[in-house]
């Protein structure tokens, strides 16, 4: 079972700002679903997983579900501004790699969001014994996928038309990897300068 007893936590955002981490289990889903209907339209197209679709949601929450989900979710002003997930996996194979997706409100990127939830979620993945983490893109997604690559994520594959968005359009996936303990200290790094990156 994973142990969210030290949450709600505040991280600290470039400019001043803060942010409150909780479980995505403690979010109403009305209140995720407002955050995704405020998102641009070709953004809510190449989500990972549909959010406003309850089934969807409650396996994100689900504290028995398999592969274990790690979700959480930011908050400013008591509004979600931000959720992001880590994965595990399944198989024998790959059981020491877990899988990273997340997505910010425009109105809040280049504050750093990103980098703090990551962190986050990198320490359930030591948790977990994972040891590399993975991050899936579509080639659009140019600004995560620069960010990320920054901080020491590397693309290991590009799999042409791999990804059906919601409107049935094909992209190509980008794979990107890091091995944790690196990832802990590019994540440092990174949150030492918020204004080298933007989410």
């Amino acid at each position: 079972m994973l142990d969210y007893s030290l949450y709600p936590k505040t991280g600290q955002l470039h400019g001043g700002r803060e942010i409150s981490i909780v479980p995505l289990q403690r979010i109403e889903h009305p209140d995720v679903i407002g955050f995704i209907r405020k998102l641009p339209g070709d953004e809510r197209n190449l989500l990972w997983d549909d959010l406003t679709d309850p089934t969807v949601y409650q396996r994100l929450i689900a504290p028995d579900v398999q592969p274990q989900v790690v979700a959480l979710a930011g908050l400013i002003g008591g509004k979600v501004v931000t959720v992001w997930t880590l994965t595990g996996s399944e198989h024998a194979w790959t059981k020491h790699l877990g899988t990273i997706w997340g997505i910010v409100d425009p109105a809040f990127r280049k504050f750093g969001v990103g980098a703090v939830l990551v962190k986050e979620l990198l320490h359930f993945a030591g948790q977990l014994d994972m040891e590399r983490v993975v991050l899936e893109l579509v080639r659009p997604q140019k600004g995560p996928i620069g960010h990320f690559s920054k901080v020491g994520f590397e693309v290991a594959a590009t799999l042409q038309d791999w990804v059906k968005d919601h409107s049935n359009r094909y992209h190509d996936l980008l794979v990107l990897t890091m091995k944790l303990e690196p990832a802990w200290r590019k994540m440092d790094e990174m949150l030492s300068r918020y204004d080298a990156y933007s989410d």
